[in-house]
């Protein structure tokens, strides 16, 4: 067992290095030592991911999560995969576990936030979104998404705050800026609009 996991933290240092191959190489033959490696499937998945086998990832994650379900990373990537392999249900019912098994991860909720925006359920969406940003008030990114939810639910005021905190929080960025030139312009308020549009330049 020591030297499986030996194997796994060697594949974890040379995937920070970027040298992938040699990673899966090493990770293989711990899987082939010990196929209840949890750890060594989940990074294993990973791997596959960034050398662009997201079909084997999935199949690596999901093993990991058979043998671990108790991981909240774990269902997080395998959730993430899945979406990007369009398997939308999958992705939805891992990120919510995720959220389950790891309730005060602002990344989880917004991940989840995302997932649910995507099928149209705006209501769910924004309460995750909600969540991550009183789970963590500088999450810049959470910030973007509720704004740009509230937007499409035509709640422009609740999106202007969105849109205001987001600029206090990241002021060099010109998508704050724009977004809250767009939610003033749609409330009626041009001046202050053009004053917005105007920091973009």
């Amino acid at each position: 067992m020591n030297s499986v996991s030996d194997s796994t933290e060697r594949a974890a240092a040379l995937r920070d290095l970027g040298d992938l191959e040699q990673a899966e190489r090493l990770l293989r033959q711990a899987v082939r030592t010990d196929p209840a490696d949890s750890a060594a499937w989940h990074l294993l998945g990973l791997v596959r991911h960034e050398r662009r086998d997201s079909q084997e990832a999935r199949s690596c994650l999901a093993q990991a999560v058979a043998l671990d379900p108790t991981r909240a990373d774990f269902h997080r990537d395998l959730g993430a995969v899945s979406l990007a392999v369009g398997q939308a249900g999958e992705a939805f019912d891992n990120l919510q576990r995720a959220v389950y098994l790891s309730p005060t991860d602002e990344q989880l909720h917004c991940s989840l936030g995302l997932v649910l925006l995507q099928h149209g359920n705006l209501l769910g969406a924004r309460l995750r979104f909600q969540q991550a940003v009183h789970l963590k008030p500088d999450f810049a990114e959470a910030w973007r998404h509720l704004g740009l939810t509230c937007q499409q639910q035509g709640d422009f005021e609740s999106a202007l705050v969105c849109a205001r905190h987001l600029c206090l929080l990241q002021p060099e960025w010109t998508e704050a800026w724009t977004n809250l030139g767009r939610v003033l312009h749609l409330l009626g308020r041009r001046e202050e609009a053009a004053e917005a549009y105007g920091r973009v330049a």
